[in-house]
């Protein structure tokens, strides 16, 4: 791989998905470094399988809080606000980024002294023990995921479609729902019992898929104006596929058509789904809330989700974002071209949530 392109940890079964597909873009050095990482990864797995199958099969997954809405709306900081709750268990970004053998290793489960690192795409850092978007360990141990554009930049136009999984054959459904299952019972060891909360936007395409999988979940959506996502997504695409990048990255204007095609069809999703979903088991807020009022708008959110009382956590939440501050809230730098069609593509968003002016 070219100097200072970073990796995923990608099991035997992530490695030969992508040989299948994307094979043929594949550098042979690129190939050869994967494949034989790829070979020790699932080693590894398959020795934490076996290690911990029996407390993996009596973890009872019931009833987890699923964080849902665009890429760069505000899922991470409403996740990590509210993983401040001890009655949470959460999967953290060691578990996220070495699911096959987190369960062995102290510093990938963030019980060691933890490595601060900042995010790419923006000012946040994350330890090993942060909460993290469960989808990079669905991308690393094989599941079908749209996360393979950030490989193959060139796939960031189905990015919407491999989100969803009703395009799957019926095999390739359940072997998702296996590893996702897998992952979230090997979470569940070290939970005590505790309620999961997760977040990731591809999961505002499968609503209907988890509302099968967990009948007591619920689904917090967060919006945010579709102008700050705009801006941010295209800074998201950029960073990443800079980075994980292996085939040609994306032009300029094939990451904008990306983020202008997955804001409304993300929003579109979550709300046709959502209407499906009984009193308390959805609830919907708006990052400009959270920013303005961040005690009150998560203690909202405990009683429209039922989630009990959120006294302490007030207090909790607005210390907190008293450090945090009110970065992100800033208009994005565009151009009046740029803004003609965010409006264009998103001008329903907007008019629902009152983002006009």
């Amino acid at each position: 791989m070219a100097a200072g392109k970073r990796r995923f940890n990608l099991g035997w079964r992530a490695y030969r998905r992508l040989l299948r597909r994307w094979g043929a873009q594949m550098p042979l050095r690129d190939r050869l470094q994967l494949g034989s990482l790829a070979a020790w990864l699932s080693l590894f797995e398959g020795m934490q399988n076996a290690a911990f199958k029996a407390r993996k099969d009596s973890i009872s997954l019931a009833a987890p809080v699923f964080i849902v809405g665009n890429w760069r709306s505000g899922t991470t900081l409403l996740h990590e606000l509210m993983c401040l709750d001890s009655r949470f268990a959460f999967a953290s970004t060691g578990a996220c980024m070495y699911p096959q053998y987190f369960l062995f290793d102290p510093a990938a489960r963030g019980d060691e002294a933890p490595l601060r690192v900042k995010r790419p795409m923006d000012d946040m850092f994350v330890t090993a023990s942060s909460p993290q978007e469960d989808e990079f360990a669905l991308l690393c141990l094989g599941a079908p995921s749209p996360y393979e554009a950030f490989l193959f930049p060139s796939d960031l136009a189905s990015l919407v479609r491999n989100s969803s999984l009703e395009h799957l054959p019926a095999a390739e459904q359940a072997e998702w729902e296996q590893i996702f299952i897998g992952f979230l019972r090997a979470v569940g060891i070290g939970a005590g019992g505790k309620r999961l909360l997760l977040k990731s936007p591809t999961h505002s395409f499968r609503i209907a898929v988890l509302k099968r999988l967990f009948p007591e979940a619920r689904f917090l959506h967060i919006v945010r104006n579709p102008v700050h996502v705009y801006a941010s997504m295209i800074r998201m695409l950029r960073e990443m596929t800079a980075l994980y990048g292996i085939g040609s990255l994306a032009t300029d204007d094939e990451i904008a058509d990306a983020a202008l095609h997955t804001i409304p069809a993300t929003e579109s999703a979550i709300g046709q789904a959502a209407a499906s979903l009984e009193i308390g088991r959805y609830h919907q807020l708006k990052f400009e809330a959270l920013i303005d009022d961040p005690g009150g708008t998560v203690a909202a959110v405990y009683e429209g989700l039922h989630l009990g009382d959120a006294g302490e956590m007030r207090r909790i939440v607005d210390e907190e974002m008293s450090r945090w501050g009110r970065r992100g809230n800033a208009p994005p730098v565009l151009s009046p071209a740029e803004r003609l069609r965010i409006a264009q593509h998103c001008g329903a968003i907007m008019d629902k949530y009152g983002y006009r002016n």
